[in-house]
């Protein structure tokens, strides 16, 4: 770092059926997943992540949070204000929507993603696959949220013996010594057509939600409370769809919205439950990723608009990446829940710590 912190880079790698290196890269920098090496049906493996290949790309103006941990609340709070427990809370209010007003964006202008994490155990390997677990220790108001908050992220490569088929599983995990709100999440944009490849997502890739209903948002992505459904509309994924069949209709110019889990309960929620997300599928090289989650919501992200994503941005092997060159699919709680009770609640307190977990499954198409 220009301070001259060191940022540390963790390679947890196994084999693929043909003996080739797959597996994922994390760096200390932000938590962040720098890359995901998989192979395609014909047993190449590429990266499958967007990203940097430079620590500079990371720190630079260009970097939209490519794979990193944003915090303490990831997504949106409106206006960067909420009540917590009778008392008004005020956070940074670091982005401004469509209509001018600002509301607080993955934990404020300076969020976990900008951070540098300590490696707290490992890396280490068991029969299950590679680990490593970082932490980051948030003061109390950091960027105005309550309580000293000490948040861990364990990323673990793992891979099926019989069937070859790999995952990543992220487990975050936090405490707090007084109450608080915390929405952990991981930002990767994917295009499993491989990075090395200038695409866009929609071109080739087909998407799957399991989810019938969508947070209703203004124009701001402000939830309203409704939760729509999504039957006979441009947000219906519940069977495979080409990301780009109805991305024009929808607002905004492509999707940047929370979707619900169609089974999630506060009951499978306490007792950390897998439940299915969704499924991308990619035509050309037959690759497939299944996502699982503990959490109710899935923000499906398209990279847009163009005023952000508009081609400035140069990525790993000097690729440019477009608009729509990449998809998130971020398993986190709904935004704005702080401002909502009838959403799942983001409270975070000293006798009920926070554990959330997210799975991506890596296989092709048979």
């Amino acid at each position: 770092m220009p301070s001259g912190e060191a940022v540390h880079k963790v390679c947890l790698q196994s084999k693929s059926r043909d003996g080739k290196l797959c597996g994922a890269s994390v760096i200390t920098r932000g938590a962040t997943v720098q890359a995901v090496n998989v192979p395609d049906s014909s047993g190449n493996v590429e990266d499958i992540a967007l990203g940097f290949d430079e620590l500079a790309g990371y720190t630079g103006p260009t970097n939209f949070c490519y794979g990193g941990t944003p915090g303490r609340y990831a997504n949106r709070i409106s206006k960067g204000e909420f009540k917590l427990e009778g008392e008004d809370v005020k956070v940074t209010a670091n982005w401004a929507g469509a209509s001018g007003t600002k509301h607080c964006l993955h934990g404020g202008a300076a969020g976990w993603d900008s951070k540098i994490w300590k490696i707290s155990k490992g890396p280490w390997i068991d029969e299950d696959g590679a680990h490593v677990t970082m932490t980051y220790e948030s003061p109390d108001k950091d960027e105005g949220f309550p309580g000293e908050l000490r948040a861990d992220v364990t990323y673990s490569w793992l891979t099926n013996a019989d069937t070859m088929e790999s995952e990543l599983k992220i487990v975050w995990e936090a405490t707090s010594t007084r109450a608080t709100v915390c929405n952990m999440t991981n930002h990767s944009y994917f295009n499993l057509k491989g990075v090395k490849t200038a695409c866009q997502v929609l071109d080739t890739h087909s998407v799957t939600l399991n989810c019938g209903k969508w947070t209703e948002v203004n124009d701001d992505a402000i939830p309203s409370g409704k939760l729509l459904d999504v039957d006979g509309t441009c947000m219906d994924f519940r069977s495979p769809k080409l990301v780009g069949k109805d991305i024009s209709s929808a607002q905004g110019g492509g999707y940047d919205h929370n979707f619900v889990v169609a089974d999630w309960s506060d009951a499978k929620m306490k007792a950390g439950e897998k439940m299915f997300v969704g499924k991308v599928e990619e035509a050309t090289s037959g690759r497939v990723m299944d996502c699982y989650a503990t959490q109710p919501g899935v923000q499906f992200f398209t990279m847009q608009p163009a005023s952000v994503f508009d081609k400035s941005t140069t990525g790993k092997y000097g690729q440019t990446y477009p608009v729509h060159g990449g998809l998130c699919l971020e398993t986190q709680h709904f935004p704005d829940s702080p401002n909502r009770a009838e959403f799942p609640s983001t409270l975070l307190s000293p006798s009920a710590p926070y554990r959330q977990i997210c799975w991506y499954k890596f296989s092709v198409k048979k």
